[in-house]
């Protein structure tokens, strides 16, 4: 991916990278939950299978995000913030204020 030209751009990055932040973090606490749950029913069972395929897809959504993630890490300029705060607003400063890459 390119660095975006147009600041604006840089904006619609940032929030881009925050939601798949998010999505990834909630996709993560599902593969947990059903990781949790395979390990409650008999190995081999139908139930089994069952879980163990939706972990497999759930597995391959995740690695889908987390490469989509690295992506927007590269285009989006350098901020003196994080994720956390850009979520909760305790640190963030408005993207026009902070120095680019």
């Amino acid at each position: 991916m390119q660095p975006p030209d147009d600041p604006s751009e840089d904006v619609g990055a940032a929030q881009e990278l925050r939601d798949v932040s998010q999505r990834l973090m909630a996709a993560i606490e599902d593969l947990r939950r059903l990781e949790a749950e395979s390990r409650k029913v008999d190995v081999g069972s139908r139930e089994f299978e069952v879980v163990s395929g939706q972990i497999t897809i759930l597995s391959k959504g995740i690695f889908a995000m987390a490469t989509q993630q690295q992506a927007l890490g590269e285009v989006v300029p350098r901020q003196n913030t994080t994720l956390d705060e850009l979520d909760g607003g305790s640190r963030a400063r408005p993207l026009s204020a902070r120095p680019r890459r």
